[in-house]
């Protein structure tokens, strides 16, 4: 059954053995919510279902700062910067230095 309240609809499972009481998911994306929980399942088909746990990964470094252009101002002794903001932030941009 999916849940539709899980954005976007994302969906991986891990199917374990009943003597297995812990799982890793690796390849996640930096500084991105993920919801997960346990489902156990008997012989019967009936399901015991844990809350639904919302976690974030951790931040990463942002990727390239892009389109810098560089400006003489007029009094020929400053220059003026600008830049476009990573694509991929991978958490808050605390500045640019």
């Amino acid at each position: 059954m999916i849940d539709p309240t899980v954005i976007p609809a994302v969906i991986t499972a891990l199917t374990a053995p009943a003597s297995i009481t812990q799982a890793t998911f690796s390849g996640l994306h930096a500084y991105t919510a993920y919801r997960v929980r346990v489902v156990a399942v008997n012989q019967a088909a009936l399901e015991g279902k844990s809350d639904w746990s919302e976690v974030t990964t951790l931040s990463a470094p942002p990727s390239e700062v892009a389109n810098m252009t560089v400006d003489i101002l007029p009094d020929g002794r400053s220059l003026h910067f600008t830049w476009a903001e990573p694509a991929i932030p991978n958490g808050k941009v605390r500045g640019c230095f």
